[in-house]
């Protein structure tokens, strides 16, 4: 039987809860979310049965999220964070395909689901912080500054090729569609691959507002953390899966994880868990977790068969002391002696390493001048001579370049799709905008550095320092790749900016709030002590 205290509480529950619903902004929502769905549903029976099952599934979600933004962040960042490609192949060669997340579109060019989910949550904060009349979380730091100067000079030159009549006019080579022979396009989609490859370098700043909106308090830190650790034992469970289903993959040099973000990701998370364990952070049992999650990551991380990634993590690994308190020092030595000598023995004696060492030391050796993609990273180095003197100010922005190709012995090359942030930078934004680049990277350095020195706490100070690692990282892989191609990569940069901007801030103010606790405790402990005195 349900007591009359049990009832009570129920009804001020729910009182308390439809009490939210008497806000514009909510009231708004619910009309918006309920005659979207009443619309689909209608529609939905026509074009396919699954549409209004999807649409009772999908409404909740929209409520909750449209209730509290901060849920739709988290599992955003979750899908952003775990949901990778998986592996395909054109021709033959072992590439990778996308997956529904990334490949489905709305029926507007270009436009995609996180392009949707990153835009919708931006606005809910938006609307949420009009109708209550709250202070909008805008901070400009030199990571800001910097973002600001890059994304004007994207604008103005956007602005210059759209005021060319070749903006969409140089003629495009029939079968020229990239580095396989193979591959074909129809002209109107290769007429399109220039606008996205300009949105997916220009998604990196409402990822930066987005991230300014989430981070206000130690409470979306810490679960913004908990997401990611969730979604690196996700990868970690992913790849075991892969395994399992086909053992042959180390052997034939198929890749285990196969988008470079994920990657780039898994090298973060070994920095900081073992940054916090020798700043013994952890307890018996969560170091023994951890442990076992660095071995899998470490393995995942050579299985990728990345060599760029290797050699940027690799630089990376020279500035990791540099970020950690001296007392932690002696702690990651030891770590670091230990762990190669047992993936000394791992490699040397067992039968699954040395099978890993001998695939590893195969992708290493194959970066000769025979080898394809070293063939063309040399074109791409012919094209950036020869072509300098003639790139425009403000480069071709969204001027298709199937026509501008480079040859180097027999292989012959487009430039539309440069495997190079930098050059394509220069390519698309030209000689100003590789100025701008530069200057925004040496602000977002300095920011680096500013919020290392302000903040007092170590987690803190380990925090900012992995992600500083994780952007020398960033920035040494789009040397020699597409970075600016990366959709994933690119919105968790505009986040991380955004935490390293909004990090001093956190922890100020959960210092005041201990302070101010403290002092509580102190005036409560005072006023007990006179009232014993008179009581005496």
């Amino acid at each position: 039987m349900v007591s009359v205290t049990d009832r009570v509480s129920g009804i001020d529950f729910i009182r308390a809860f439809l009490k939210n619903f008497k806000s514009p902004f909510y009231v708004l929502c619910a009309i918006l979310v309920g005659v979207a769905g009443a619309f689909i549903v209608l529609i939905g029976v026509d074009v396919s049965p699954a549409l209004p099952v999807a649409v009772m599934v999908a409404i909740p979600a929209i409520i909750v999220a449209c209730w509290k933004p901060r849920i739709a962040m988290l599992g955003f960042l979750f899908l952003i964070l775990f949901v990778e490609e998986t592996p395909g192949g054109i021709d033959g060669v072992e590439r990778s395909e996308r997956t529904f997340f990334y490949s489905v579109t709305v029926g507007l060019p270009a436009v995609y689901i996180p392009d949707l989910l990153l835009t919708g949550i931006l606005a809910l904060y938006f609307l949420k912080f009009v109708f209550h009349r709250e202070r909008f979380p805008f901070q400009v730091d030199k990571a800001g500054v910097g973002l600001i100067l890059l994304f004007a000079t994207t604008l103005m030159s956007i602005v210059v090729s759209l005021s060319s009549y070749q903006t969409f006019g140089p003629p495009i080579l029939p079968g020229n569609y990239g580095f396989f022979e193979g591959a074909e396009l129809p002209e109107e989609i290769a007429r399109l691959v220039a606008i996205l490859q300009m949105k997916l370098f220009v998604i990196v700043f409402p990822s930066y507002l987005l991230g300014l909106f989430f981070f206000r308090e130690k409470r979306d830190l810490d679960q913004g953390l908990l997401v990611f650790s969730a979604a690196m034992v996700g990868t970690i469970a992913l790849a075991i899966g892969r395994l399992i289903s086909n053992p042959d993959m180390v052997a034939s040099l198929v890749t285990v994880i196969v988008d470079t973000v994920s990657i780039w990701l898994m090298g973060c998370a070994l920095f900081y868990v073992i940054s916090r364990w020798a700043l013994r952070h952890y307890s018996s049992w969560g170091t023994t977790v951890r442990v076992i999650c660095a071995i899998f990551w470490v393995l995942l991380i050579l299985l990728s068969f990345r060599r760029t990634l290797w050699g940027a993590i690799a630089i990376a690994f020279l500035f990791w002391p540099l970020i950690l308190p001296r007392k932690a020092w002696g702690r990651l030595l030891f770590l670091i002696s230990v762990g190669v000598i047992v993936a000394g023995i791992f490699f040397a004696v067992t039968p699954v390493g040395q099978v890993v060492f001998g695939s590893v030391m195969e992708r290493a050796s194959e970066t000769t001048l025979s080898q394809g993609s070293t063939q063309y990273r040399f074109a791409m180095l012919v094209w950036f001579i020869e072509s300098l003197a003639d790139t425009p100010a403000f480069g071709h922005a969204l001027t298709p370049l199937w026509d501008e190709t480079v040859q180097l012995r027999r292989l012959e090359v487009t430039m539309e799709g440069i495997h190079s942030l930098y050059l394509w930078i220069l390519q698309r934004l030209g000689l100003v905008g590789i100025s701008i680049t530069l200057i925004a990277g040496v602000l977002i350095t300095l920011r680096f550095r500013e919020v290392y020195q302000i903040v007092r706490s170590e987690k803190a100070k380990v925090l900012t320092g992995v992600i500083f690692l994780s952007y020398i990282i960033f920035i040494l892989n789009g040397i020699l790749n597409p970075v600016y191609g990366q959709v994933r990569q690119m919105i968790l940069f505009g986040i991380a900016l955004a935490l390293v901007t909004r990090l001093p801030a956190i922890f100020q103010k959960e210092t005041d709030e201990e302070k101010a606790a403290g002092q509580g405790l102190g005036s409560v402990g005072k006023f007990s002590r006179d009232t014993l005195m008179r009581c005496a």
